[in-house]
């Protein structure tokens, strides 16, 4: 029984639902490999035909990956006590099991979205937001470079509000209207 992700299927629709709301519904490595099974069990089965990804909670979509997990994971490491799982070998995994998918995906965000969350989005094919989602990419803050994911947005939104969040990290964040008018999601709900 996953601790961290659930997959409900709802007749030919399924709910992938993060479920990780005490921690910002951040990506940690037993997250990741979950993610990446629900993915390729979605594309396999026959008998779904819509994916909606969405988190618990109503304040965090998806805060990125736990930055506390790999910090532990890589002063242990430097410490010599590499025991557990390399938390960034389980991300690939995520983008690889959902580039394959060919299936119509949703993204729900209902919350903050950044980081890692914001690819969910980019790789989604209908983004709808809550009124209390919002929307920033920390990597500079964490002394990191942007994903891809901004990159994705090139087609979305302006280069302006993408410098902003690439440049600003964490201190700027786009709420659900400016990304609504921008072009980020396709409906407030």
């Amino acid at each position: 029984m996953s601790t961290t992700f659930r997959f409900e299927p709802e007749g030919r629709i399924v709910v992938m639902t993060i479920d990780r709301p005490l921690f910002g519904n951040a990506v940690n490595s037993q997250l990741a490999y979950e993610l990446a099974d629900g993915w390729r069990r979605f594309e396999r089965d026959d008998g779904l035909d819509i994916a909606i990804i969405t988190a618990s909670g109503e304040k965090d979509f998806c805060l990125g990956a736990d930055m506390y997990e790999m910090a532990d994971f890589f002063k242990a490491r430097d410490r010599g006590e590499s025991e557990g799982t390399d938390p960034v070998k389980g991300l690939p995994a995520i983008w690889e099991a959902f580039r394959a998918v060919t299936k119509p995906v949703i993204c729900a965000v209902n919350g903050r979205c950044a980081g890692i969350g914001l690819s969910f989005l980019t790789e989604s094919d209908i983004v709808l937001g809550s009124d209390k989602a919002a929307f920033s990419d920390p990597h500079v803050s964490w002394g990191g470079m942007s994903t891809s994911a901004l990159a994705k947005l090139l087609g979305r939104m302006p280069l302006d509000l993408i410098n902003r969040m690439n440049l600003l990290g964490k201190g700027y964040w786009l709420d659900a209207r400016r990304a609504f008018d921008v072009g980020l999601i396709g409906e407030i709900t």
